[in-house]
């Protein structure tokens, strides 16, 4: 589904009340193509690299959600010969949920202090990481933060019915929040062109910027 229905219109985008569902898609591709993923709920498969040292590595998507639990597997590969030729050396292995922790950053380590887990293969070895995970947003539930992303995709929304978005800018005020002035009307960095949705609209949904899926050390 979508960030807002058009029954939430009146509450998040008053002045917009009237506006249908291809309005409110047209704002959610705004934020997307900003973060550069959907940010609904769906599953996610990642292959990274490990970090030579303390076997960690960074998720992409964030919030991950519990149910259903992510799978990780882990495997020796990028071994070169004379060459200079890649080759992955072992199979998948799944690891237990106790072999490894996941953080409520996304951030994954493996267990490698523990001498009982088995990996199947020498842990030193491994060096790659497929994680299938489902992460993003469930917009159907009523907490405070999917409330406030609400609310900031209504004044996008907003902003994108005004004749500011087709005109252009060169000051902006939102929500007595915060304002920010260009010296002209062209803008900077293009931020207050006409058709464009200056970037200070997207700073709620900063946090749910993928990650660095790998990590120095």
């Amino acid at each position: 589904m979508a960030i807002l229905t058009t029954q939430e219109l009146a509450t998040y985008a008053p002045t917009v009340a009237n506006a249908t569902e291809v309005d409110i898609l047209i704002a959610q591709a705004a934020i997307e193509s900003w973060l550069g993923f959907p940010i609904e709920q769906q599953e996610r498969i990642e292959i990274l690299q490990l970090t030579t040292r303390s076997k960690t590595t960074q998720l992409s998507y964030y919030p991950i959600t519990e149910t259903p639990a992510p799978v990780i597997e882990v495997r020796q590969g990028n071994e070169r010969d004379r060459f200079d030729r890649q080759s992955v050396v072992t199979d998948w292995f799944t690891l237990e949920a106790g072999d490894y922790i996941l953080d409520a950053t996304g951030l994954l380590s493996l267990n490698i202090l523990n001498s009982a887990v088995s990996f199947g293969f020498n842990l030193i070895k491994a060096t790659d990481l497929r994680a299938t995970y489902t992460a993003g947003l469930d917009f159907t539930q009523d907490t405070p933060e999917i409330k406030a992303l609400k609310a900031a995709t209504g004044q996008i929304l907003t902003y994108q019915a005004s004749d500011r978005f087709k005109s252009g800018i060169t000051e902006i005020r939102v929500d007595n929040q915060f304002q920010k002035k260009w010296g002209s009307s062209s803008g900077s960095n293009g931020m207050s062109a006409a058709g464009q949705t200056p970037e200070l609209f997207f700073r709620p949904f900063q946090k749910y910027k993928p990650r660095s899926g790998i990590l120095a050390g």
